[in-house]
């Protein structure tokens, strides 16, 4: 059984302006390479408070993020 590489990349607030969505005025080689040999969302979405509890690794009423 194969084992899967996993590299989750978070940034917070973070546009689509990288190459592998598309954007030719910024070069992100790093990124579009993995990009290229792996998987890309294209439509996902995140509330504020959901990317506060990802980034901190804490529930959102914890660090009060929950009133976005």
């Amino acid at each position: 059984m194969n084992r899967l590489n996993i590299l989750w990349i978070q940034v917070d607030d973070i546009s689509p302006l990288i190459g592998c969505y598309g954007e030719t005025a910024i070069e992100t080689p790093n990124i579009d390479r993995l990009a290229k040999d792996g998987a890309i969302f294209r439509n996902v979405f995140s509330t504020s408070p959901a990317r506060s509890a990802a980034i901190t690794g804490m529930y959102q009423t914890s660090i009060n993020a929950q009133n976005h």
